[in-house]
């Protein structure tokens, strides 16, 4: 089930506050997920920006907690063994800055 607006604008401003913009993080909103990315020039074409998933979370309404995924190197979204679920979009947020197993970012 997708975010309403009101949702929608309250998660934006969360995560903006908490994303590294001096490692050009982006991040994304659709359907009842949200996806972390970091932006890097194309070393073919630097004029063109690559976007390289970082971490998703989708929220899960009727239990109220967010399942946590990061990419793995075969480019597929896995389950993060460590911390499968959290709370809050913050909790997540925090997750990912940490990275403590280097999942989430380099």
């Amino acid at each position: 089930m997708a975010f309403n607006a009101y949702e929608t604008k309250r998660l934006e401003k969360i995560i903006a506050a908490h994303i590294n913009k001096t490692l050009d993080q982006g991040f994304r909103i659709t359907d009842d997920s949200v996806e972390l990315f970091e932006q890097r020039p194309d070393k073919k074409n630097p004029q063109e920006m690559l976007e390289l998933p970082m971490a998703r979370a989708t929220y899960i309404k009727a239990a109220k907690i967010w399942k946590v995924y990061w990419m793995r190197a075969d480019r597929k979204w896995a389950g993060y063994e460590r911390m499968p679920q959290v709370d809050t979009i913050e909790e997540f947020l925090e997750l990912v800055e940490d990275n403590e197993l280097g999942c989430f970012h380099g």
